[in-house]
């Protein structure tokens, strides 16, 4: 679960991080300008400053089977001993060289264009759903079990628990800010097993036109 402004951020690392391993922690410096341009606080430093010190306490959980066929655990923190100069374009972070190979595969379905559209949006939810669009605009539509829509947006399960409260704070408000402000036409089908709402079915276009 991550705030809007640190799935910003966060974007920002994935486009950045290269796949050499030398240390046990490398450093990154981040260019972070761009989140200047698109965020309206006043106080940037200390606004970048909270967004990266909340990052610092996200985690990742692990799980993978060892040599013996054994379950195995372990948790990985994203990014560590984030540090931001006031007025400086950079924010330096260090990341787990294990996190490293994680990261390389997310940043396959990133590209910087992507990412500039990421920064327009400013719902979590938008983020999301965006990123599981676009990784299917070729193919033009993505079917989703709402269950696993519902875990891939962090939703509690006792957060928006009917559809109707689903439909109109997360698909509704997502589907009109990505057709908005990023370089997708979307929609939405409701898929059904019996009476109940299973899944959803996006519909995917890109837009003719590059945004001016």
């Amino acid at each position: 679960r991550m705030t809007t402004n640190e799935l910003k951020l966060f974007s920002l690392i994935v486009a950045d991080v290269r796949e050499y391993q030398e240390r046990t922690l490398e450093e990154y410096k981040i260019n972070i300008s761009v989140l200047k341009e698109t965020t309206e606080h006043k106080d940037f430093y200390n606004y970048i400053k909270e967004v990266a010190f909340k990052l610092e306490e996200k985690s990742i959980e692990v799980e993978d089977i060892n040599k013996n066929g054994k379950r195995e655990s372990f948790k990985m923190r994203l990014i560590y001993r984030p540090l931001i100069i006031e007025d400086s374009k950079h924010l330096q972070v260090l990341i787990d060289k294990e996190l490293i190979p994680y990261v390389i595969d997310l940043k396959k379905e990133f590209t910087r264009y992507e990412i500039e559209n990421i920064l327009r949006l400013r719902s979590n939810y938008s983020i999301r759903i965006y990123e599981l669009l676009k990784q299917y605009e070729r193919i033009g539509r993505r079917e989703i079990d709402l269950q696993e829509l519902r875990r891939y947006l962090g939703i509690l399960e006792a957060e928006y628990s009917r559809f109707y409260d689903f439909e109109r704070r997360v698909l509704k408000q997502a589907k009109e800010e990505i057709i908005e402000q990023t370089d997708l036409n979307i929609d939405y089908e409701k898929l059904k097993t019996g009476r109940r709402i299973t899944s959803i079915l996006f519909k995917i276009e890109a837009k003719d036109q590059e945004r001016e």
